[in-house]
């Protein structure tokens, strides 16, 4: 019995192990430990059972539990004795673990570290982490002018996993960013930037910068001194509200909320909704509650929505009543999308709050997953940074009334590189509303002042309030990217997205976004600590080590390196 029952216990772990695997390119048991776990609270189990209903398919235990049966027949004809029965169930397990983890794919050999990489290697790749926390900070907003026109509503909506390559409901051919315009009136009224790139491929990185304008290179400090957008709009006299329909009980997001400056905050478990889509509910219902919320006010009004629907492995099933012609599970889940916009859309033309509210739509990151078929649910998002995780889709309807400065500037834009942490100074910009302090800064840039083509973009998915195994880290300048992750074998890969570039001004680009994250410390110790993983990972048969770059070419980056420590302002 006690070799069954640990067997049993061996066979479920793998098949865990199997499907963290598969979706999170990392074992169960280091998966663990960055997860926020609170085992008391009927959210979490609720959570953990979605989990299981999600990511976990049959065929996982299904594969473990045959081979398991299979041990208890070779025990039944052929292992009479008690240390045969053991040794047949110890062996039928390890076979469920081997042919489980034979299916994950192998990596490939890998290319030497360039002397502008190598300096990277001379780090310390430690990233010490803290937790996000409750931090009153609305006496850290100055009011410094008196906006000339203040809309009467601002609508910030944050659409999980939601990039631009994301096609509508009716399928290829129109991407969710045009149809969410077409809703709003049509893409006339809308600025719809081509070159938006996210902060974080992580939701607990990219939502508190979102709502403060605190980048993910940035320090907690900064994170937990920079007023949030409620604390900028409740100092102009804004009625506030937060509404998400998934839950913030993790990682201490419910925390991090907790401010005074919310006046009315909502969430799955608040509105007592069964958790359908990774820790989400039906978004539908939250976007209805929002919308009678606004027809209940006739105050001026700061509302934030935060969506799930299109956070794998795609919300399916809704109280709009989802056509039964749309059949995978992405399209339907953005059909959900579209139907919360535009029911937030005729609210706000009903309550005469559309032509001069300011609309902002955003996804917090991309997703890995592009084809609509694929519907496994790969993870690989934590680790890899594609154009598709990369770039969110990223739509504003400015409100009516404008200055002619704010409104020229806002055109010039829609060809510059914009960043999601350009949302908080954007609003604070229109209310006429700052920081307080010189050393509490935004890094990013209003939408309406003409943003420099020198701006650099960091997106990061490890920092100072989020841990994880693997990082990645994408810097970005124009059309320019350098990318640090998984995905390839080489240590970093540099691309274009503009006209093409010769080798040798490849070269240079790449060197000085590279030498743009070494003045960044938070940037700087990431990328150490993936150049490492990959000389630890792949072969070293056929190249050299990184000890094995010469000693030259380490003091010059390192030379180069003392020009470029230190934040940047």
């Amino acid at each position: 019995m006690m070799a069954a029952l640990f067997s049993i216990a061996i066979a479920c772990y793998e098949s865990v192990d199997y499907a963290t695997l598969y979706h999170l390119d990392e074992s169960a048991a280091r998966v663990f430990r960055h997860l926020w776990k609170n085992f008391k609270s009927v959210t979490s189990l609720n959570v953990l059972r979605a989990y299981a209903a999600q990511y976990f398919p049959k065929s996982h235990f299904a594969t473990t539990l045959l081979i398991f049966f299979s041990g208890l027949l070779l025990d039944r004809y052929f292992s009479p004795e008690p240390n045969g029965q053991m040794l047949a169930l110890s062996l039928a397990t390890v076979a469920a673990a081997l042919s489980l983890q034979a299916v994950l794919p192998r990596r490939a050999t890998k290319t030497v570290p360039l002397p502008i990489e190598s300096c990277f290697l001379l780090h310390d790749e430690n990233r010490p982490t803290h937790a996000l926390r409750t931090s009153q900070r609305d006496g850290n907003v100055a009011l410094v002018d008196q906006p000339t026109k203040a809309p009467r509503t601002i609508l910030v909506i944050i659409n999980e996993s939601a990039g631009h390559h994301v096609a509508a409901s009716e399928g290829p051919g129109v991407s969710l960013s045009s149809r969410l315009c077409q809703l709003g009136g049509g893409a006339g009224k809308w600025f719809m930037p081509e070159n938006a790139v996210t902060n974080s491929s992580m939701t607990d990185i990219s939502l508190p910068s979102i709502l403060t304008g605190c980048g993910a290179h940035e320090s907690i400090e900064k994170l937990h001194r920079l007023p949030t957008v409620f604390d900028l709009a409740k100092a102009r006299g804004y009625k506030t509200a937060f509404f998400a329909s998934a839950t913030l009980n993790w990682l201490n997001l419910d925390k991090f909320f907790a401010i005074d400056a919310i006046d009315e905050r909502v969430t799955v478990e608040s509105l007592g909704l069964p958790i359908t889509n990774d820790q989400g509910g039906d978004d539908y219902i939250v976007a209805a509650q929002t919308t009678e919320w606004i027809k209940e006010s006739d105050d001026d009004l700061f509302v934030v929505l935060y969506l799930n629907a299109l956070h794998v492995p795609f919300l399916s099933e809704s109280a709009c009543q989802i056509p039964a012609s749309i059949v995978t599970r992405r399209d339907r889940a953005a059909f959900v999308v579209e139907a919360c916009h535009k029911i937030l859309f005729e609210t706000l033309e009903m309550t005469g709050r559309f032509d001069d509210g300011l609309i902002i739509s955003v996804g917090d990151h991309g997703e890995t997953v592009e084809n609509s078929v694929n519907e496994k649910g790969h993870y690989s998002r934590l680790i890899n940074l594609p154009s598709s995780v990369l770039r969110p889709i990223f739509i504003m309807k400015p409100p009516q009334g404008l200055s002619d400065d704010m409104t020229q500037s806002l055109a010039r834009n829609s060809e510059a590189l914009i960043a999601n942490i350009d949302i908080a100074p954007t609003i604070a910009h229109i209310l006429g509303a700052a920081p307080r302090g010189d050393d509490v800064t935004y890094e990013g840039f209003s939408l309406f002042a003409d943003i420099p083509k020198s701006r650099i973009a960091f997106t990061l998915n490890v920092n100072q309030w989020r841990s994880w195994d693997r990082g990645c880290v994408a810097i970005s300048r124009g059309n320019a990217r350098v990318t640090v992750d998984y995905q390839t074998e080489d240590l970093c890969v540099y691309s274009y997205a503009g006209p093409e570039e010769d080798e040798a001004l490849r070269h240079s680009n790449k060197e000085e976004l590279l030498m743009e994250g070494l003045g960044q410390e938070i940037v700087r110790n990431a990328i150490s600590k993936i150049f490492r993983d990959k000389l630890r990972m792949y072969p070293r048969s056929n190249s050299r080590r990184a000890r094995d770059v010469p000693a030259s070419n380490l003091a010059i980056a390192a030379e180069r390196q003392g020009a470029a420590t230190g934040p940047r302002a």
